[in-house]
């Protein structure tokens, strides 16, 4: 089968958490045969995919999309480490996190709280969408300072981004027919082509005089004598311009979304924020920014009790295995101070998200500034409206009346 046929399964939000509760009560690991897909729903199964690279890859692109339409999606697509195997994925992504440090995250976090309190001021009081004010712009100014890249440029980078999301946000579209497919990757290629001659403008000039930025440690990164190409900097980097920017983007929209929706919880965190952190982690597990990771079989396997026959496509449901009983109590239960909480909202294995440690301490700094700022905050009725996806929890407008 093409990666055009993948199913198009219920939307984010109550219908589709009702619809993999009923699937994965059924069967852990389901196959859809008229597809040639299997749905991994339970925990156990959906870590065994993911830790088990050599059977199950995530380069689901090289095997199902022509040649011709893979170089279309450019430097961030190839050089993406999520789609990428051992031995390629294991040295770009040391060379990565050679340059990407627990240090660089730890000393944003007085700017991040800067840049907070500047959004929120012109943000004002009322009546506010915290999408369009804070949950977006925020995460991409703090990516454009980490890679070092001017913050003025904020909204140019919002329409880039926007445009690249929104070229493929509908699996429809896309599994239509392989020419639709076409048709959609067109629509971000010149996107594509603006957004890397920019950030190899920036290469360059930090190759020639680096400064203390992520794009200047990745050209100056080095690894047995091994370093990132011209290219590999500007896809990497480009990949932390879009990725992160939605994984953060996302997880502070849920969460502002959850306590706007739940006083008690709001008032909870607001009398003691050391659960700040926790709870979190328990609104990532509980509406996951990404909610299924394909993979594709290199072999014949056996999972939950099927064999799986290989080039069989796999999707693992981290919104799923986020609510498996087997694992978390009282899973559609929120509980702030859950411990432990093994949640797959971040990925698991070799390809845990990069800029988790960034979207965490975002959050952190947003939830914290805006419980200073108001002393409650509640959401408008008809003033939330989430992406129309499956592959993601989000919002594209969340309305709150401060007081």
């Amino acid at each position: 089968m093409s990666i055009t046929e993948l199913p198009v399964q219920p939307p984010s939000g109550p219908e589709q958490v009702a619809w993999l509760r009923e699937n994965m009560a059924a069967d852990g690991v389901q196959h859809v045969e008229e597809l040639h897909l299997w749905n991994v729903f339970t925990h156990a199964e959906a870590k065994q995919v993911l830790n088990d690279t050599v059977t199950f890859s995530s380069d689901l692109l090289s095997v199902q999309m022509p040649e011709h339409l893979r170089k279309k999606l450019g430097l961030i697509a190839e050089h993406n480490l999520a789609r990428k195997d051992p031995p390629e994925h294991r040295g770009a992504r040391n060379l990565f996190q050679q340059a990407f440090t627990a240090r660089m995250v730890t000393r944003l976090e007085p700017r991040i709280r800067e840049m907070t309190d500047e959004l929120l001021d012109e943000a004002g009081t009322g009546r506010v969408d915290v999408v369009d004010k804070l949950t977006y712009p925020l995460p991409i100014t703090v990516i454009a300072e980490l890679l070092g890249i001017p913050t003025a440029d904020r909204d140019t980078f919002r329409w880039w981004v926007d445009t690249m999301i929104g070229a493929s946000e509908s699996d429809e579209e896309f599994a239509a027919s392989p020419e639709a497919m076409e048709a959609a990757i067109d629509k971000m290629t010149g996107t594509v082509k603006k957004v890397e001659a920019y950030l190899l403008d920036h290469t360059l000039q930090r190759r020639e005089a680096p400064l203390d930025d992520l794009i200047s440690r990745l050209t100056q990164a080095s690894v047995d004598g091994v370093r990132l190409s011209d290219d590999e900097v500007v896809g990497l980097a480009g990949m932390m311009l879009v990725a992160g920017h939605l994984t953060s983007t996302m997880l502070l929209g849920n969460c502002l979304h959850y306590l706007a929706t739940h006083q008690d919880v709001q008032a909870r965190l607001r009398a003691d924020r050391s659960l700040i952190g926790s709870a979190i982690e328990e609104i990532l597990r509980m509406s996951p920014s990404v909610t299924r990771m394909p993979r594709i079989t290199t072999a014949d396997v056996s999972l939950g009790g099927k064999t799986i026959p290989v080039n069989s496509i796999v999707m693992v449901w981290a919104a799923s295995a986020n609510r498996d009983p087997a694992v978390f109590a009282e899973p559609d239960r929120f509980i702030a101070d859950r411990d432990p909480n093994p949640h797959l909202g971040f990925g698991h294995g070799i390809h845990f998200c990069l800029g988790a440690s960034l979207a965490r301490l975002t959050t952190r700094v947003a939830l914290e500034a805006v419980f200073d700022r108001y002393p409650s905050f509640t959401a408008e009725a008809g003033g939330v409206e989430f992406h129309d996806n499956p592959n993601m929890v989000g919002l594209k407008k969340l309305v709150v009346t401060t007081s």
